[in-house]
């Protein structure tokens, strides 16, 4: 110790007392001043009526008060004046003392210069000597931890000033001298945390952080510092970063990995026994625990990254790290288990551990085989049920260190390719013993599933994503225990993804088994409602989709122009699962048996529906079902407790699984074509004209299963003979809408391509399309679609022609039939060809909306896949038909023709068209309909009726000629349509003119719509027909109808404001489309404009407004080039003027403006979309998945995540600055209180 530094600071301390003293006489004194005013100014108030005698007595007290209070506070302040300048005089004599003492150092020259040698002499080990006294008195003066004002700070101010030159002047040992005195003074936290330095740079400074900590934690017998004090510590020396540093530092080629393990494991084991030293500080225990398992991730991290092989080591060190935080229960060790690297932990490693978490025998020998774990021999786990019900808190952190290590594990070990490899037994082992511990604590145990129920059930999640075999377990457990369970096991399976999930043959046994627990009960009772819940639950989320990764090798018999994707479930599964709807049904409602007592009333129903029964019962999936309910049919059947709704809730359950099934693409079934042979036409009238609809339900789905699963469907002389089409409206009538349009969008390809056109030609299609079109429940079927088909604006017939004409397309592409140049036989043109002529085979359809909008469909397609022609042809015939029919019409009877007219609608109306739009007798005027929706349609009628009319406006502009020559009006001559009209031969009216049509369906059409250019080209191009170089027809037609153009000019308007706003929003709806999908094909079309096709469209339907604005183009301008750039000169010369009828654009198909069209991605949309019947055919998608996968993979393996450090550069604060002052010669007490005018 140095006696003279000392004896200077305890004076300064003693002139601090003091001061302090004298600041508390002050407060005291100005304290009681200002309680003295309040008691006289409260008792001025209260005598506030006195007399003026007694107010002259208080202010001469008053006065005399002020006079003391004055005086006191002069002597206060001269008594304080002199306190500080003492206290001021003391602290300059201990700075004084201390820079003299430093100017005197023999390195005082060098560190000024900042050129320190270092040299160990002994004039050096003088000057550290020198400073080392100093540093020791200060801080035992500190240990007196004095709660003075000023003096505290000054002291650690000093104590800093002086370590910071020890240690520039020091080094290793040196900065261990100062930690170690500074671990006997506390609350170094707010002042020492800077003093605290390392200097690791590589592996050879390692031992400085180990001989760090123990001096922190390991050597002092008591601690001194507090909690707040260690945090500090910690932050400044940045554990995990500056071991982070020392690893990288590593060469793997020059340094074996035991340096690294064996510096890691002294490392961890510091900073235990740290933990177990820790004692009601609970923030320095979490902070190095988490600094512990930082470290394990570096460490497995830095060894992966170095290729290093050490496993053996790996599992001892995170073993022992796991075990030393398992025994750390009464610190709260388990809150940190879940953070370990479990994944860097050999299989067997993995067991041990498992085996020392869940307190089995340490003898435990690892299982064989997992029909151990399986087959009752699962293991105790009382021992931990009994420490998870003591540590509940902590229970949760436990079970998610459970889940941790069985998610680590990869996915795949329960394959079969997995099965002869022991470590992959074992690893199924080890998820298995944890699902089922997990699975006993959170449901089954009594005392601990009220606690842990919805974490464990959230915990199942991540653990069947990655094993989803553990499902089947769960499945099994949950049978098992649903007596305990009951609701609870509808809530568990609620939250795992079943899409994984392989269902196995047992686990449909266990679901037959459920279904049929009320088969005998009068009234279900919790326990059977949570069975047939729970199996219901499953059966209706199971993955009936198909695999991303495999194809089936073998080709299907009924469907082999492609190769197909396997689905998730095998076939057989399908099938079993068809079988088990089948069975579960008739537990709720069952099919009457022959070998009931019959009625005379009801004995022909008994026999039909008899032989189906039985078929049944024989050939239902599991072999140790319980027998059917037997029942008559007759009205006791409605009565029946258990075929009422819930009876009708089953069924109906039933139909939505049976339509997921891919029973069509399994093979042919055995049962189902017992069953199929069973089912006569006198049945199928039957159940077509039951009164009972649950019951006919339930037969229509029996009808449904066995016709997909059996040749009926297969093959089209199979389904002549097998009476197809009665079961088809069995099912359509008595059944799901839902499942005809699966059904038939799946046969009809395979019957074309088969049989061609075998399958059109049959007169009952058009029956049953018919029924399809006028169901009175479900017109077109469009209820129907919206359930499969959601966010769509299909028809069920759209998707059956659509997914019919994709398949098509698919047989083409796969085919030889047809030429690069599309000439030979083409299956789209077969398939679309046959279904124009089966809607034309009903002589009236253009009077329903429904067999038009079917003829719409065909149009789209036929323009997307380029079959203009052949739509126009068959258009052509079908107008001609019409014609020939009004003709035969008018010649049979005049007088009950002109009768019918009156009275009704007549086939075409005043003019025979296929456009009848909203045109009917109710009508005032019976002037042309418009088609307010089909325009795909209405634009291939209007190009037909346009090309039709070509003979009539030659002859219509003749006579215009005629009367503009005659005219005399100047310089603008008119001529009036109506009176031309008249002149010329034309039966029709006028109103029924192409131009006039165009227009009318123009300004009915969505803004949006692909064909409206096409439309608005064929408009403008009649519009300035040149009528023999002295006007444009448009000027003749609207000369006296303006309105309507100013109705078609405000519309092009709306469409231009339309799409300048869609030129900001294209991007956005463009990836909102992309994230849709299937969704981005519907019936009206999307344009599918870019931003920059939407710029183009808005600067055209801008220059179209201008057209119409402008009187001098309809009266021929003679150079249209002179008109400014906006008016779009080169579209506006395509349609303007022309003469010959060959130059019009309805006479060719390649002069559309289909450049305006995005036809390309209309085709795109088509093709994409998830038709019925496609997904199993893009096994293109297999390998961009896979290609996907193997580029995740990469990534994964390239670039190792690093978690974000407890601490890192920026919470290390450097060694404050050097700072040497020139020694004071005037520090005397005298010189002071001269400087400050004092006596």
């Amino acid at each position: 110790m140095n006696k003279e530094l000392n004896s200077l600071v305890c004076k300064y301390k003693v002139a601090c007392q003091e001061l302090q003293e004298i600041n508390d006489k002050i407060e005291t004194v100005n304290s009681s001043e200002q309680a003295i005013t309040n008691h006289f100014s409260s008792a001025s108030t209260s005598t506030s009526t006195t007399s003026s005698k007694s107010n002259r007595k208080k202010e001469e007290v008053d006065e005399r008060l002020d006079q003391i209070i004055c005086k006191l506070k002069l002597d206060v302040d001269t008594v304080f004046t002199k306190r500080l300048a003492e206290t001021q005089a003391t602290k300059s004599a201990v700075q004084s003392y201390i820079d003299n003492t430093i100017w005197m150092l023999f390195s005082r020259t060098e560190l000024q210069k900042n050129t320190l040698l270092f040299n160990n002499d002994q004039k050096r080990i003088d000057d550290r000597k020198c400073l080392m006294k100093l540093i020791s008195t200060l801080l035992e003066v500190d240990q007196e931890q004095d709660e003075i004002k000023g003096y505290t700070t000054q002291l650690h101010d000093w104590i800093i000033h002086i370590i910071t030159i020890y240690l520039r002047l020091g080094g290793i040992n040196e900065r261990k001298k100062i930690l170690e005195l500074l671990t006997t003074t506390s609350n170094v936290e707010s002042w020492a945390i800077p003093l605290i330095q390392m200097n690791i740079d590589n592996m050879s400074h390692a031992s400085e952080l180990l001989d760090t900590l123990d001096v922190i934690f390991i050597k002092p017998k008591e601690w001194t510092w507090t909690e707040d004090d260690f945090l500090a510590v910690l932050d400044q020396l940045a554990i995990d970063y500056n071991y982070s540093k020392l690893v990288e530092s590593v060469d793997p080629e020059k340094e074996s990995v035991d340096a690294v393990l064996n510096f890691s494991q002294a490392l961890r084991n510091k900073l235990m026994q740290a933990i177990h030293r820790s004692k009601n500080m609970n923030s320095l225990i979490k902070r190095l625990a988490q600094t512990i398992t930082q470290i394990a991730i570096l460490l497995i991290d830095t060894i992966a990254e170095k290729g290093w092989q050490c496993q053996e080591q790996v599992d001892t060190f995170l073993s022992q790290l796991i075990l030393g935080f398992y025994e750390l229960k009464d610190k709260g060790g388990w809150f940190f288990l879940p953070t370990i690297p479990f994944k860097a932990l050999s299989i067997d490693a993995l067991w041990l551990v498992t085996v020392r978490i869940l307190r089995l025998k340490n003898d435990t020998p690892p299982p064989w085989s997992i029909n151990q774990v399986l087959d009752d021999h699962l293991p105790n786990i009382t021992r931990f049920q009994y420490e998870l019900n003591d540590s509940q808190m902590q229970g949760f952190f436990m079970l998610n260190c459970l889940t941790n290590i069985a998610t680590c594990i990869p996915s795949g070990v329960d394959e079969i390719g997995a099965f002869n490899d022991p470590k992959s037994t074992l690893s199924t082992c080890i998820v298995a013993v944890i699902s089922y511990t997990l699975f006993t604590v959170a449901f089954v145990d009594k005392n601990l599933r009220e606690v842990f129920y919805k974490d464990v059930r959230d915990n199942f999640g991540p653990i069947c994503k990655s094993h989803p075999f553990i499902i089947s377990l769960l499945f099994r457990w949950t049978a098992e225990h649903i007596v305990i369970m009951e609701r609870m096991a509808l809530y568990l399976f609620h939250s795992l993804n079943l899409d994984n999930w392989s269902i196995l043959k047992d686990d449909l046994k266990l679901l037959h088994k459920l279904m049929s627990s009320a088969s005998k009960a009068v009234a279900l009772n919790s326990q059977q409602t949570a069975q047939i819940q729970l199996a219901k639950y499953i059966l209706q989320h199971l993955n009936y989709g198909y695999t991303c990764d495999s194809v089936d090798h073998q080709a299907s018999k009924s469907q082999p122009w492609h190769s197909r994707k396997m689905p998730f479930l095998n076939y057989d599964v399908h099938e079993e699962i068809a079988f088990i709807l089948l069975d579960a049904c008739q537990q709720f409602q069952p099919l009457p048996d022959a070998s009931a007592k019959n009625t005379s009333d009801n004995k022909g129903a008994i026999e039909l529906v008899g032989t189906v029964t039985t078929v049944v019962t024989t050939y239902l999936p599991i072999a140790d079902q319980i027998q059917l309910l037997k029942s008559t049919y007759d009205n006791s059947i409605n009565n029946n407790s258990n075929s009422g709704n819930t009876a009708s809730d089953i069924i109906n359950w039933a139909w939505s699984v049976a339509i997921q099934l891919k029973l069509y693409d399994c093979p042919l079934s055995p049962r189902a074509s017992d069953i199929e042979n069973s089912i006569t036409l006198p049945f199928l009238k039957l159940v077509l004209n039951s009164y009972n609809a649950v019951s006919s339900s339930h037969s229509a789905l029996l009808i449904y299963i066995s016709f997909m699963l059996s040749v009926t469907s297969r093959h089209f002389l199979r389904f002549e003979s097998n009476d197809g089409w009665m079961k088809l409206l069995v099912i359509l009538k008595r059944g799901k809408p839902e499942a005809v349009i699966h059904a038939f969008s799946e046969m009809i390809p395979s019957f074309v391509y088969m049989h061609g056109d075998d399958f059109f030609n049959d007169e009952s299609l058009s029956d049953f399309f018919k029924h399809l079109v006028e169901l009175k429940t479900d017109p077109m079927l469009t209820k129907a679609a919206a359930k499969t088909h959601k966010g769509t604006d299909f028809t069920g017939i759209d998707i059956i022609i659509s997914s019919h004409v994709w398949h098509a397309h698919l047989i083409d592409s796969v085919s030889d039939l047809m030429d690069e140049n599309g000439k030979g036989f083409s299956y789209v043109d077969l398939v679309m060809h046959s279904w124009l002529k089966t809607v034309f085979r009903k002589a009236d359809w253009m009077w329903h909306s429904g067999y038009v909008s079917v003829v719409d469909c065909l149009c789209k397609f036929a323009f997307i896949l380029y079959r203009h022609g052949m739509v126009f042809q068959m258009l052509l015939e079908e107008h001609k038909r019409m014609e020939s029919t009004k003709l035969l019409q008018s010649a049979s009877s005049p007088r009950l023709t002109r009768f019918i007219k009156n009275m009704v609608v007549s086939d075409g109306g005043p003019y025979t068209s296929l456009l009848t739009g909203e045109w009917s007798m109710l009508k005032a005027s019976k002037g042309p309909g418009v088609e307010q929706n089909c325009h795909w349609f209405s634009f291939e009628v209007l190009v037909m009726e346009t090309i039709n009319e070509a003979s009539f406006r030659h002859e219509l502009c003749c006579l215009i000629t005629e009367q503009l020559s005659n005219s005399q009006e100047h310089p603008k001559p008119s001529t009036d349509i109506a009176s031309v009209y008249r002149l010329s031969t034309q039966k029709k009216p006028l109103e029924y003119l192409a131009i006039y049509r165009w227009l009318q369906h123009i300004i009915v059409m969505p803004v949006d719509h692909p064909l409206l250019p096409l439309y608005l080209q064929m408009f403008f191009s009649l519009y300035y027909l040149n009528i023999n170089d002295q006007a444009t027809l448009g000027y003749v037609c609207f000369n006296k109808k303006s309105d309507l153009t100013t109705k078609l000019r405000d519309y092009i308007a709306s469409v231009q404001t339309y799409y300048g706003q869609k030129i900001t929003t294209a991007a956005a709806a463009t990836t909102t489309m992309t994230k849709n999908g299937d969704n981005s094909f519907n019936q009206q079309g999307t344009s599918g404009h870019t931003v920059l096709n939407a710029e183009v469209l808005q600067q055209l339907y801008y220059a179209m407004w201008l057209w119409l604005g402008n009187g001098d183009l309809s009266s021929l301008m003679e150079d249209i080039h002179q008109l400014p750039s906006h008016y779009n000169i080169y579209r506006l010369q395509l349609c303007y003027a022309k003469k010959l009828e060959s130059d019009l654009p309805w006479n060719q198909a390649d002069r559309y403006w289909t450049d305006l069209v995005d036809i390309e991605q209309l085709v795109q949309d088509f093709l994409s979309f998830s038709w019925e019947g496609s997904e199993k055919f893009r096994t293109d998608d297999i390998t961009a998945t896979a290609a996907k996968a193997d580029d995740l993979t990469s990534l994964s393996t390239t670039t190792r995540r690093r978690l974000r450090s407890i601490a890192d550069s920026s919470t290390i604060e450097p060694l404050p600055s050097l700072v040497i002052n020139t020694p004071s010669t005037s520090t005397s007490t005298s010189s002071i209180k001269k400087k400050m005018n004092l006596k």
